[in-house]
C-alpha cells in the first residue's frame, strides 16, 4: 500500500483523500492546525507545518511516505516542490513555472510573448492624468481567491480600494485593468510526461451582487459555447507558453472572458482546481485526473489513452456552484433527494455546521457553500437539472433563515 502525504488538511481537500481511499493509499495529512478537516479522516497526521521543509523532508523519511500532494492552495506550491527535490520524490512542478504562473504580472507579460489575450491595463500615471476610462478592476499580482480585488467606478473609489488591494500583495504590486463585462469561461489542461491534453473548455456563469463586489460563479456548462474557436485559435499558443516555462506534468486551470467569441486570459492556476471537475472528467472519459495526479505523486504508472480520443472536450456536463449569504450554519438539507436527480455524480459541502459566514467572504470565492457535478444527454437537459439540483438543496442558518442564494434561474443565466 503506498503512502501519500496530504499538505495542508483544509476542507475541499478532503476530495483527494476519497480519491486515495479509492486508489487504495494510505493517508497522511500535515499542517499547523490540530483539527483541520483532513485529519480526522487520514489514517495518521501530524503537527508539522507545510512550510517547514526541513521538517516535512524528516516526516517524510521517518515514515517511508511514497509521495505528497499539495491540494488547492496556492500559498503552499513554492514548498511543495522544494519538499520534492529535497526528499527525492515525483513532483509535477518547477519553481520557474510556479513564480511566473503565480504572478499576474509576470504571467500577463508571457502571454503577450505568445500571442494569449490578455485584459488591458492602465498605470497609475494613466489614473492621474485623467487617461483610464472607468470602471477599473484593482487586484494584487500576488494572491488568489478574488481576495483583494476591488471594481472602482470614478477616482474616489480607486484612491479608497488601491491601497486596500495593496495591503492584500505580499510584494505590495496591484494591477489596474480594464474592466470587462463579457461572459467568462474557464479552460482546463492535464499534462502528463511532456503531452499536453485540452480536457475541457466550460463557460463560467456569474452572479452579480452589487456594483462594488466582483461577481461569482453560480455554475460551470461544458463545452463552452464558443470551445471549437478556442481550440482552432488559441490552444496551440497556449500549449507553447505551458512548454516555454518546461511545464511536463500536473494540471493547469486558466481563466479568461469569451469576449465576442475571443478568451482573454486574465489569471492561471497550476494545481488542482477547486471546482472539482476531476468527477465529470472521470465521468465522460474514464479519466479522473485527481487520481492520476495521485498516482503520478507515489510512483504508479499514469494511463493517458482515454484522452486521446476525438470526443475529448464534447461531453455535457455541469458544476452547479451554491453560494451563501450571511449567518450560522446550523444544517445542510436536501442531499438525498439531490443524489437521486438523474445524472448527479458528486456533492460537495464547503463548511460545519457552526461555522459563521460573514461579511469577510462576501464577493470572495469562499462564498462557496455546495458544488454538485452532473451531466445530461442534451444542454437542455443539463439545464433542467442544474435547476432541480439548486431547488433541492438548502443550508438552514441558526435562527432558520435559507442561507442559499437561489434567486435565479441556471435556463435563464446560462443563455450565452
Amino acid at each position: 500500500m503506498k503512502r501519500l502525504l496530504i499538505l495542508g488538511g483544509t476542507s475541499i481537500s478532503r476530495q483527494i483523500v476519497y480519491a486515495a481511499r479509492e486508489l487504495d493509499m494510505e493517508v497522511y495529512v500535515t499542517d499547523y492546525l490540530a483539527d483541520s478537516p483532513c485529519k480526522k479522516l487520514a489514517d495518521k497526521s501530524f503537527m508539522v507545518s507545510c512550510t517547514d521543509v526541513d521538517a516535512v523532508v524528516d516526516l517524510i523519511k521517518r515514515e517511508h511516505i511514497d509521495g505528497i500532494i499539495m491540494g488547492y492552495a496556492d500559498v503552499l506550491m513554492p514548498y511543495y516542490v522544494k519538499i520534492c527535490e529535497k526528499a527525492g520524490i515525483p513532483c509535477y512542478a518547477n519553481l520557474h513555472a510556479i513564480d511566473v504562473t503565480a504572478d499576474k504580472a509576470q504571467f500577463k507579460a508571457l502571454c503577450k510573448d505568445f500571442d494569449v489575450p490578455i485584459v488591458p491595463e492602465y498605470t497609475l500615471d494613466d489614473i492621474q492624468n485623467g487617461a483610464a476610462q472607468y470602471p477599473v478592476l484593482v487586484k494584487p499580482v500576488d494572491n488568489s481567491g478574488a481576495r483583494g480585488i476591488f471594481i472602482c467606478h470614478n477616482r474616489e473609489e480607486f484612491d479608497a480600494y488601491y491601497p486596500e488591494s495593496l495591503s492584500y500583495s505580499p510584494s505590495k504590486h496591484v494591477l489596474i485593468e480594464r474592466f470587462i463585462t463579457a461572459p467568462e469561461a474557464t479552460i482546463f489542461y492535464y499534462l502528463h510526461n511532456g503531452e499536453i491534453f485540452n480536457v475541457g473548455v466550460s463557460d463560467r456563469h456569474m452572479l452579480k451582487f452589487s456594483d462594488k463586489l466582483l461577481q461569482l460563479p453560480v455554475g460551470y456548462t461544458f463545452p463552452s459555447v464558443n470551445r471549437d474557436e478556442f481550440m482552432k485559435e488559441e490552444d496551440k499558443n497556449i500549449k507553447a507558453l505551458f512548454r516555454s516555462l518546461g511545464m511536463k506534468d500536473g494540471m493547469v486551470f486558466l481563466q479568461s472572458f469569451n469576449e465576442n467569441g475571443k478568451y482573454v486570459i486574465y489569471e492561471m492556476g497550476y494545481r488542482l482546481t477547486g471546482s472539482l471537475e476531476h468527477h465529470l472528467m472521470g465521468q465522460a472519459y474514464g479519466f479522473d485526473h485527481l487520481k492520476e495526479i495521485l498516482n503520478f505523486a507515489v510512483g504508479n504508472p499514469v494511463d493517458t489513452a482515454p484522452l486521446k480520443t476525438e470526443s475529448l472536450g464534447n461531453a455535457i456536463l455541469a458544476n452547479v456552484t451554491l453560494l451563501l449569504s450571511e449567518g450560522v450554519i446550523a444544517q445542510y438539507k436536501g442531499f438525498d433527494e439531490c443524489r437521486n436527480i438523474p445524472g448527479v455524480l458528486h456533492i460537495h459541502e464547503s463548511y460545519d455546521p457552526g461555522t459563521v459566514i460573514d461579511e469577510k467572504i462576501m464577493g470572495k470565492l469562499a462564498q462557496v457553500g455546495i458544488r454538485v457535478l452532473l451531466y445530461a444527454d442534451t444542454r437542455e437537459q443539463l439545464l433542467q437539472r442544474m435547476d432541480r439540483a439548486k431547488a433541492a438543496l438548502g443550508v438552514l442558518s441558526t435562527d432558520g433563515r435559507e442561507m442559499l442564494i437561489k434567486n435565479y434561474s441556471y435556463q435563464d443565466i446560462c443563455k450565452i
